[in-house]
């Protein structure tokens, strides 16, 4: 029906792609997806109602012509009832229509005048209809001299109490109603308009102030109205949101057999990272709309309350769930961390036990350097062992600390305490954070039944309960690990005494040999002096290599500390090189001389001294290389770390050094505009926030390869990592403290227009009052009339004391709105260094715009108080007259 509206319009301006996968509920793609799903069903809903307000215009238009022409024959009307009903359904309809057209243009529909226009016109129709129906079926027979009169009086006074007795709310759906109803009123007054612009007689003017009367108060409440509909609009969409963000948390499986915790973990983070701080902010922004309204005094102060009140707890409660979340998932983590790392454990001692096994049972009958090559194989296996050792050693801490999970899906067989990580108010079950209760009954995975400290059962969440370590099934494997290890390592030492056993053995042959037979071999000697030579050598540089990465960085010029080390490692690993060149050297003639069989004592510890340099350079050329890494990865973050203060110090300066807001024409404007350009600038420095922890972390990743391989703790880590973080809260809080400031002047601003607005509205009708004097000339019935009309103008005055009120209330509210600036600013400087607080200059005790405010507002009390004292005092001359 509607004339501007073709099919598949609907989506006209709506978004059309769909939302990327993987992206989290509650971004702005499915919002928008499911704004336009919403809107796509309301103009088909709104298209079937219009054609039937069509089916039922057409209808009853052909029966009164019927009826008229019955009439006309003097015959009965025979379509009464039914042109009734069909007036009645088209009524009912239009309601829905009007509030449907409301919905449309607060969704942004590109055709929501046209729509409203082909409405309005339906419902004239409806109305001429109506007209035509009361002419035909209600006419009365008056004498011929009678014409048909309007109780105007009556007529408006019952508008009025009608628009005064309306109700607001107190939800959704109510109000959409009151909506429907109070659009069908309005137009019944604006129609009265025109027939009151004709009207004539002695009550003439009583009746249009009558109706301009009537007139303010629809209109009036047509803004509460939609005000009310927009806050609460806003309201139910963000609780809605937050309801279902909590069903995520609360309907997730918390125990051992959770699913995919590693996609949970980047989906909490993103959604840390990119949508918690929009979305606090829209709910602050509703909540400072809500407590605006309110100290405006807005009619529906019940429904607004109401619903800040289950914003604010649903907002609480969600942000406790994050807690719960937080919590939840790194008791998972840990959890799911402790048995991958026991598996790998149990594997390597099941290998070294293999190993043990398999290899070093030296066969009889063997060559005699068989036990001797196995010695030197076994002493791999040793470094493997401590290792693990290690290993099994933390694994053992570990264990106390790992949550019970999969207790959270078995029924308890005893008395299970289990402790609340968060507060949470439900209206009918509150949990405090902290308090320890008892497990009832978990056959609801989802909502556990406890037993307070006093006794009483609740049914509460289970995601805001953890079962307090130790896992007993975590100790016990924790043990027995440790005894594998045990039991490996006597093994160990078993196989290695047989081993030397067999190698004492193979040798006595040759100790029976002439005492001087290693003379005859000085070759032997010679590479063992070489080796022992190159041994010492490795060691020193080892030496040097673990106390630059054991000593901490000078606290006043890591920088150059830092390139001080990287230089001398860098003579270091050259060094190094050539130890390897000269060792390859050795190790073949090494090989070379061993291949030979000799004898002698020389010969017999060449072999293991071989071995050793071999391990040796092995070890601290690894050694050497992830120290490189790490100096190299700390130098790349400690350059960051300067680059990010510096940038960050910069915006803080230019906020502590910002001057009062002027008390100039456009200043909350200007300001706003300058708050908006810090922000795309610290936006636009973010780049160098993510360099900052990329080279965090890759210099963690550098020092856990380090600590991994050597033991060896960074000792400038712990340091590192603090100043990361705060450089990271130093960031966020200037871009916290710029929005809460354009946030504020933004405020500030729409308060401030509002109080010109009022102010000159008022100013210009106090200067514009009409002057009733008495002149001697007037005689008694002009009198009478300049007396009458000071007495409405006197009443007119009282009545517009309350837009004196409203100008005094507003400019209260802008000078606490910009006090509330200052203080804001006032804190954040306190919070800084001290040298940036310093420096910072002197600031007025008030604003000078706050003072021009307090100037225009007296002004405009003195200018009120005058007038209606002088016009006061007009009328009780004119009385006295």
């Amino acid at each position: 029906m509607f004339k501007g509206l073709s099919k598949g319009s609907q989506g006209k301006g709506s978004p059309k792609g769909s939302p990327a996968k993987g992206s989290p509920k509650g971004s702005p793609s499915r919002h928008s997806r499911a704004a336009t799903q919403e809107l796509a069903l309301l103009i088909s809903r709104m298209q079937a109602n219009a054609d039937q307000v069509e089916r039922d215009i057409l209808e009853t238009q052909k029966r009164l012509q019927q009826d008229r022409l019955n009439s006309e024959q003097s015959q009965a009307l025979q379509h009464q009832q039914e042109t009734g009903r069909s007036l009645k359904e088209a009524e009912v309809l239009l309601k829905d229509l009007f509030l449907d057209v409301d919905k449309a243009r607060r969704l942004k529909h590109p055709q929501a005048e046209e729509i409203e226009k082909d409405i309005k016109q339906l419902h004239e129709r409806v109305t001429q209809e109506c007209a035509e129906y009361r002419a035909l079926y209600e006419k009365m027979v008056l004498p011929p001299d009678v014409g048909p009169r309007v109780d105007w009086a009556r007529v408006l006074e019952q508008k009025q109490k009608q628009v005064c007795a309306g109700q607001y709310g107190p939800g959704m759906a109510e109000l959409e109603q009151q909506i429907a109803e109070h659009n069908i009123l309005q137009k019944e007054i604006d129609a009265y308009g025109q027939q009151l612009r004709s009207l004539v007689g002695p009550d003439a003017a009583t009746i249009r102030s009558q109706y301009r009367d009537l007139l303010k108060a629809a209109s009036w409440r047509g803004q509460s109205l939609g005000s009310l509909y927009t806050h609460l609009q806003g309201c139910t969409r963000q609780l809605s949101a937050l309801a279902e963000q909590q069903r995520r948390i609360l309907q997730q499986d918390w125990s051992d057999l959770m699913a995919d915790p590693a996609g949970v973990r980047r989906e909490y983070e993103h959604f840390k990272q990119h949508e918690l701080l929009s979305q606090e902010q829209s709910v602050n922004q509703l909540e400072d709309d809500g407590e605006r309204m309110v100290e405006l005094r807005h009619p529906a102060v019940g429904p607004i309350q109401a619903h800040q009140e289950a914003l604010k707890m649903e907002w609480q409660n969600f942000l406790n769930l994050c807690i719960c979340q937080e919590t939840q998932l790194q008791h998972v983590e840990d959890y799911r961390r402790f048995q991958e790392e026991a598996d790998s454990v149990s594997q390597t001692l099941a290998k070294l036990n293999s190993d043990l096994d398999a290899k070093y049972s030296p066969a009889p009958g063997g060559p005699p350097g068989a036990p001797t090559e196995l010695l030197q194989q076994l002493e791999a296996e040793e470094k493997r062992l401590a290792v693990t050792e290690r290993a099994t050693g933390d694994l053992q801490r570990r264990s106390r600390d790992v949550a019970p999970l999969p207790q959270r899906r078995n029924p308890p067989q005893q008395p299970l305490h289990v402790d609340s990580i968060c507060d949470w108010d439900s209206g009918e079950v509150q949990l405090l954070r902290g308090e320890r209760y008892k497990l009832v009954d978990n056959t609801d995975p989802h909502a556990w039944v406890v037993q307070g400290p006093g006794g009483e059962t609740k049914r509460a969440p289970a995601a805001c309960f953890c079962i307090p370590a130790p896992d007993p099934d975590a100790v016990a494997r924790a043990s027995r690990l440790a005894s594998e290890l045990q039991a490996l390592k006597q093994k160990l030492a078993t196989v290695q005494s047989r081993l030397k056993a067999s190698a004492v053995e193979s040798l006595r042959p040759s100790q029976q040999a002439p005492s001087g037979s290693d003379l005859a071999n000085p070759q032997a000697q010679k590479l063992l002096t070489q080796m022992t030579r190159l041994d010492g050598d490795l060691g020193q540089i080892e030496r040097q290599v673990l106390a630059w990465a054991r000593a901490p960085l000078s606290r006043p010029t890591p920088l150059e500390d830092l390139e001080g080390r990287i230089h001398s490692h860098e003579g270091t690993a050259q060094r190094l090189q050539s130890l390897g060149t000269e060792k390859e050297t050795a190790q073949k003639e090494c090989e070379a001389f061993l291949s030979t069989r000799p004898v002698g004592p020389a010969a017999l510890q060449l072999p293991v001294a071989l071995n050793s340099v071999k391990n040796k350079f092995s070890d601290v050329q690894v050694l050497c290389s992830l120290y490189g890494e790490k100096a190299k990865a700390a130098l790349d973050l400690e350059r960051q770390i300067q680059d990010a203060d510096r940038v960050i110090r910069g915006f803080e300066a230019t906020l502590v050094q910002e001057a009062p807001i002027p008390a100039e024409p456009g200043a909350l404007q200007e300001r706003v505009s300058e708050l908006q350009r810090q922000r795309r600038e610290l936006l636009e420095q973010q780049t160098c926030v993510l360099r900052l922890h990329r080279a965090l972390k890759a210099s963690e990743h550098a020092c856990a390869a380090l600590q991994n391989n050597f033991q060896e703790f960074c000792q400038d880590l712990p340091r590192q990592q603090r100043q990361v973080r705060a450089l990271t809260d130093r960031y966020h809080a200037v871009g916290d403290q710029l929005d809460l400031r354009e946030k504020v002047v933004q405020d500030a601003a729409l308060t401030y227009q509002q109080f010109k607005n009022c102010k000159d509205n008022l100013s210009s009708w106090l200067e514009h009052l009409p002057r009733s004097q008495v002149r001697p000339s007037d005689g008694p019935s002009q009198i009478a009339y300049k007396l009458q009309a000071q007495k409405r103008l006197t009443q007119e005055i009282q009545s517009r004391e309350r837009d004196r009120a409203t100008a005094s209330h507003l400019s209260q509210a802008l000078q606490a709105a910009l006090q509330d600036y200052e203080l804001q600013a006032d804190t954040y400087r306190c919070s800084l260094e001290p040298t940036l607080a310093v420096s910072a200059p002197k600031r007025p005790r008030v604003a000078p715009l706050q003072e021009s405010i307090q100037a225009q507002e007296k002004n405009l009390a003195k200018a009120y108080t005058e007038v209606a004292a002088a016009q006061q005092q007009l009328l009780q001359q004119l009385e006295f007259a």
